[in-house]
């Protein structure tokens, strides 16, 4: 019988305290309480450099982009989101520069972690999309030191005479809760 990845951590929590010696878990935030004081957690940063040659989606001007990242951990039966994030807009913009930093806290690991970036046009009413991509945090080498990620994000596929090849260059990194500098 396969668990839900929660009940698991629950229940490996019960375990440490039967052996431990400390009083039975009676509901689940206690256990959550639990895991969050004992399990080490561990912070994910993502430095949004640049965006270069976006295709205009507007008809007026330039696009006005900006980037929301999901950070999500994928599962068997269904993918459980951690946290989302939003960048700034840049106005009238095709290549646009942003310079800035997100922190997601409380990442258990890595493993089955996917970072979803879209790059969006900001519109009245509808924000059109620009494109994106996903990330496979554990298939990065040298996550803990910082790596230098470029990806395409360009929304219309298979290239052709008028696709710009748009890429988003980011700087990700991840490290354990007390190595963080605040």
């Amino acid at each position: 019988k396969r668990h839900k990845p929660q009940q698991n951590i629950i229940r490996i929590a019960a375990l440490v305290i039967a052996h431990t010696q400390t009083p039975p878990i009676t509901s689940r935030t206690y256990a959550r309480t639990y895991i969050n004081t004992y399990i080490k957690m561990g912070v994910l940063t993502v430095f949004l450099d640049k965006i270069t040659d976006l295709r205009d989606a507007d008809t007026f001007g330039k696009s006005d982009p900006y980037v929301i990242f999901e950070l999500e951990q994928d599962g068997w039966i269904y993918d459980k989101t951690l946290d989302t994030q939003k960048s700034s807009k840049k106005k009238n913009e095709l290549n646009p520069e942003y310079g800035e930093t997100f922190t997601f806290k409380k990442v258990p690991t890595i493993d089955n972690m996917t970072l979803h970036v879209k790059v969006k046009d900001d519109d009245f009413g509808f924000d059109d999309d620009l494109g994106g991509c996903d990330i496979n945090l554990e298939k990065l080498d040298d996550l803990f030191d910082g790596v230098d990620v470029e990806k395409v994000v360009d929304a219309k596929k298979g290239g052709g005479w008028f696709s710009r090849k748009a890429k988003i260059y980011l700087t990700i990194k991840y490290s354990e809760d007390d190595e963080v500098e605040e």
